[in-house]
C-alpha cells in the first residue's frame, strides 16, 4: 500500500530510469489549445494516454473518472479486466485501491470526532486501553490520533507477520493491542505506516461500537452512494471485479489482515462520488457526511512545524502540495493519495479551490507511474478547460514538468566540501556511501547506482553517469535534481530539491555507529548474528522475504534481504543498539525497526523483525 510523497529518496536502478524516461518522452502531448469548457477535448486527451497504456503493454485495463465539483464529465475504461475472459474494463469495473482506503478511514474518524467520541489530539490509549507501543525512554510524546491520520506517529511500516494471509487475523485484535516498538519518535517526522491507520481503524471500531467494515458501509460508502464499494479483507467477489496482472501473469489477490489500511475495493465512478463530497465540503446526496471544517482540517497542511520533514506537507490522510511549488500549476492546492496492492494500482488527485478532481485505476502490478502520470496530465488540461489556466510544461517529464538543470562547476572540490559530503548515509533506498577517489571530486555508491556528484551552478549538487565510465548518459528528470547538506539539531543531512520542494534523503552515519567505534556490548551482537539466515514459521503466510544475511562491508553492519521467489535483493543499514538488538536504518541513523536476536535452546540463533521469525543457517562467511 505505497504512499504518495513528494519526496524523491535517492538514486533509482538506471534500467528503471531508461524505462521511465521512455515512457515520458513517448507520451502524447497536450492539445495546443483548449477553449474554456472544452471538455470534449480533456477526454479526447484522456483517452489517447490511455490507449497508449494499453496499446504499449504498460498495464493490462486502466478506468479513469473526471470529476468536475457535483458531476461526473467523462469517465471510461481501456483494456482488459480479465483478459482471459475479454472482459473489458470500464468506469464501474471493480479494483483493489489499496491506500486510498486510508482517507475513507481517516473520514470515518473525523465523523467520531465530531461527536466526541474521538478527540483529535488525546493519546491514543484514551480509546484502545490496550495500545501501548515501546520506545527507548519514557519521555516520549503520546501518540494521538492527528499523529495516526498524519504519519507521525513513529510506528513501524507493517507488522509482516500474518500481514496477507488467506485466514488473516482480525486487525483490531492486533492493532489495538500494538505493542511493539515505535521506529522513530512520535512527532519527530514523516514515516508512513499501514500499523497506524489499522489502529486509527480500531478507535473507530472501538468508539463507535460497531465493526469497522459495517461502520465503513453504513456512516461512510452508503451515504456517498458508493452502492458497489466495500471493506473486505479481500478481493470482491462480484462478477465486476478485474483480476490483478503482473505482465501478463494473473496475480493471486491475498487477503489482506490491515483492512482499514488498504481493504477497499471500488471503482472509478464510486470514487468519484467520494470526490463530490469533498468538493461539496461534506455534503453528499442531500446529507452530511463530514461537516465542512472537518473537510477543511483535513485539506490543511498539519506538519508545518516538523523541521524534518522539510517542505513536504500532508494534511489528515491528504498528501498536499503547496500553490507555489505544486506540479499542476494555478490550481492552489493540490490534494492526492496512491494505492497499491497485489496486482492493482490506483490514483486520486484533487484541486480543491477548482473543484477539480480525477480517478485512475489499473490491474497491472507496474501501473504506478502510469497511473499517476494519467492523472497528474488530465487534471492538468481539466484545469484549462475550466479557467483557461495553461501550464507551463509540454508532456516531457511524468507529469509535465521540464528536466532542465543548472550546469555544473568545473572546478575541483575544495578540501572542506569533501569533507562535509564524504560518509556513509542511511536513506529510505538504502545504503549510500559518498567517496573521493582523487581528492578533487565526490562519487557516490547509491542501490542500482553508481556515479559522480557534481557541484551545480545554483550551489547544489546533481548526479552525472557516465556509460563506460567514458560516456555521459541522460538521466532524465533524475539529472534535474538538486541536493544539499543541512545540519538539523546536529543531524548531518542530505535533501533533494524536486519540484521548487526540498525534501529529506538521509542522514550521515555518526562515528558510533561504525564498526570500528562499536562498543563492546554492540561487538557481540556482530559477532552472535552475523550470517545466513532463512524465514521459519510463516505459515500460510504471502511472505515478501525469504531469507536474510547479515555482514560486514566497509565498517557499516549490512542486511541484505532476499525477496521471495525473486532473485533481486536489498541491502540495508543496521545499527546495533545492545548485546541482542539492533535497529534497521531508514531516513534517520538513530530509527527504523527494531531486530531482536535470540538463542533458542541450546545454541540455535534466531532473529525476529517485522514480526517473522528468521533462523540462522550459516556463518558470516558464507
Amino acid at each position: 500500500m505505497k504512499k504518495h510523497f513528494p519526496a524523491l529518496l535517492l538514486p533509482l536502478a538506471i534500467s528503471t530510469l531508461v524505462v521511465l524516461a521512455g515512457c515520458a518522452t513517448k507520451m502524447p502531448s497536450p492539445p495546443a489549445l483548449i477553449a474554456r469548457g472544452d471538455f470534449t477535448a480533456v477526454q479526447r486527451y484522456a483517452t489517447m494516454l490511455s490507449e497508449q497504456a494499453i496499446s504499449k503493454k504498460w498495464v493490462q485495463g486502466i478506468s479513469i473518472a473526471l470529476v468536475d465539483d457535483q458531476r461526473v464529465v467523462w469517465a471510461s475504461g481501456f483494456g482488459y479486466a480479465d483478459v482471459e475472459a475479454k472482459q473489458l474494463a470500464n468506469a464501474d469495473t471493480l479494483y483493489r485501491v489499496g491506500s486510498i482506503a486510508k482517507l475513507f478511514t481517516d473520514t470515518a474518524a473525523m465523523q467520531l470526532v465530531e461527536t466526541g467520541l474521538i478527540k483529535l489530539d488525546e493519546p491514543v490509549k484514551a480509546v484502545l486501553p490496550g495500545f501501548s507501543p515501546k520506545w527507548w525512554d519514557t519521555s516520549a510524546t503520546p501518540i494521538t490520533t492527528r499523529m495516526l491520520m498524519t504519519h507521525h506517529s513513529g510506528l513501524p511500516r507493517d507488522v509482516q507477520k500474518s500481514f496477507q494471509n488467506p485466514q488473516p487475523p482480525r486487525f483490531a485484535d492486533e492493532a489495538g493491542n500494538f505493542d511493539g516498538y515505535l521506529a522513530y519518535r512520535p512527532g519527530l517526522m514523516f514515516s508512513y505506516s499501514n500499523v497506524g491507520l489499522s489502529v486509527l481503524g480500531s478507535m473507530v471500531e472501538r468508539a463507535s461500537g460497531t465493526r469497522f467494515e459495517d461502520y465503513m458501509h453504513s456512516a461512510v460508502l452508503k451515504p456517498l452512494g458508493m452502492q458497489h464499494s466495500a471493506f473486505d479483507v479481500a478481493a470482491s467477489q462480484d462478477a465486476a471485479m478485474a483480476k490483478g496482472y503482473r505482465g501478463d501473469t494473473v496475480m493471486g489477490s491475498v487477503p489482506l489482515r490491515d483492512v482499514p489500511a488498504g481493504g477497499l475495493n471500488s471503482s472509478a465512478n464510486d470514487l468519484s462520488r467520494f470526490l463530490m463530497m469533498v468538493f461539496a465540503q461534506g455534503q453528499a446526496n442531500g446529507q452530511r457526511v463530514l461537516h465542512a471544517d472537518s473537510v477543511a482540517e483535513m485539506l490543511r497542511p498539519q506538519n508545518t512545524d516538523v523541521p524534518l520533514d522539510f517542505d513536504s506537507r500532508i494534511g489528515l490522510g491528504w498528501f498536499l502540495q503547496s500553490p507555489d511549488t505544486a506540479r499542476i500549476a494555478g490550481g492552489g492546492w493540490n490534494a492526492a493519495h496512491d494505492g497499491a496492492i497485489d496486482g492493482y494500482r490506483s490514483a486520486l488527485m484533487a484541486l480543491p479551490e477548482h473543484k477539480l478532481g480525477v480517478v485512475v485505476l489499473t490491474n497491472s502490478y507496474a501501473g504506478s507511474g502510469i497511473v499517476r502520470t494519467i492523472a497528474a496530465q488530465v487534471l492538468k488540461v481539466a484545469l484549462e478547460a475550466k479557467t483557461g489556466i495553461r501550464q507551463p510544461g509540454t508532456g516531457e517529464a511524468e507529469s509535465g514538468e521540464s528536466v532542465a538543470k543548472p550546469s555544473f562547476v568545473d572546478t575541483p572540490l575544495v578540501p572542506e566540501q569533501l569533507a562535509s559530503w564524504t560518509g556513509n548515509y542511511s536513506t529510505r533506498m538504502g545504503p549510500v556511501r559518498i567517496h573521493t577517489a582523487d581528492n578533487k571530486t565526490l562519487r557516490i555508491d547509491a542501490p542500482g547506482f553508481s556515479g559522480d556528484l557534481l557541484e551545480r551552478e545554483d550551489g547544489r549538487f546533481g548526479l552525472r553517469y557516465k556509460l563506460l565510465g567514458l560516456v555521459p548518459a541522460p538521466l532524465g528528470s533524475l539529472g534535474a535534481l538538486g541536493f544539499s547538506r543541512r545540519t538539523v539539531d546536529g543531524r548531518e543531512l542530505i535533501t533533494v530539491r524536486e519540484y521548487g520542494r526540498d525534501s529529506l534523503v538521509g542522514e550521515r552515519l555518526p562515528a558510533a555507529a561504525l564498526m570500528p567505534t562499536l562498543a563492546p556490548a554492540l561487538v557481540k551482537f556482530v559477532d552472535t548474528y552475523s550470517g545466513s539466515y532463512t524465514a521459519v514459521d510463516t505459515g500460510n503466510d504471502k511472505v515478501q522475504f525469504s531469507g536474510v544475511r547479515l555482514f560486514e562491508d566497509q565498517g557499516v553492519l549490512m542486511a541484505e534481504v532476499q525477496f521471495a521467489g525473486r532473485s533481486q535483493t536489498r541491502r540495508m543499514m543496521l545499527r546495533p543498539i545492545s548485546s541482542t538488538q539492533a535497529l534497521v536504518l531508514g531516513l534517520l541513523a538513530d530509527g527504523g525497526d527494531l531486530v531482536q536476536g535470540m538463542i533458542v535452546g541450546d545454541a540455535q540463533v534466531e532473529l525476529l523483525a517485522m514480526g517473522l521469525r528468521f533462523r540462522k543457517v550459516a556463518p558470516a562467511k558464507l
